[in-house]
């Protein structure tokens, strides 16, 4: 008996899909964790509307992957839009990514200066961007795979 055979980009989509709604959960998780946006962070009201954005897209995203619809790959490219401009203001809010550094190392502040403020700075830069190509590297896929989301 022959195997029934699936489109390319099935698995990865799939597995995309699963952590992108692992993702939301984890927003869900921290609802009530401030958040660095405009150059403070925010708490509250504010905070939690942030993390419900977010889990609401991520979730989105997980069920338009899996599902494989037109409006699935669309969101792959806004979503990519929104977190890209997030990240941008994040990375650009002057001292707050010194505050961020701050509020990760609290109670272990010989650990930040042995390793050095600047160091971990510079880390959480490039991870920061590194999470931005990878999003972009995703929809670059996604763009390739298409054929993937048309209606059948």
């Amino acid at each position: 008996m022959e195997k029934p055979s699936r489109r390319k980009g099935h698995f990865t989509f799939r597995t995309a899909a699963a952590f992108f709604a692992l993702s939301a959960l984890m927003e869900l998780a921290g609802v009530t964790l401030p958040v660095p946006l405009f150059g403070e962070f925010r708490g509250g009201a504010v905070a939690a509307a942030y993390h419900l954005f977010y889990a609401l897209l991520f979730l989105v995203l997980a069920v338009g992957l899996w599902t494989a619809k037109p409006w699935g790959y669309h969101t792959i490219f806004i979503g990519g839009v929104l977190y890209t401009l997030d990240k941008i203001q994040f990375l650009m809010s002057g001292n707050i990514t010194q505050e961020f550094v701050s509020m990760i190392f609290r109670g272990q502040e010989q650990l930040l200066q042995a390793v050095g403020r600047d160091m971990v700075t510079l880390s959480l830069t490039l991870v920061v961007i590194a999470f931005v190509l990878g999003w972009w590297g995703f929809a670059y896929y996604a763009y390739l795979r298409r054929s993937y989301f048309k209606s059948a």
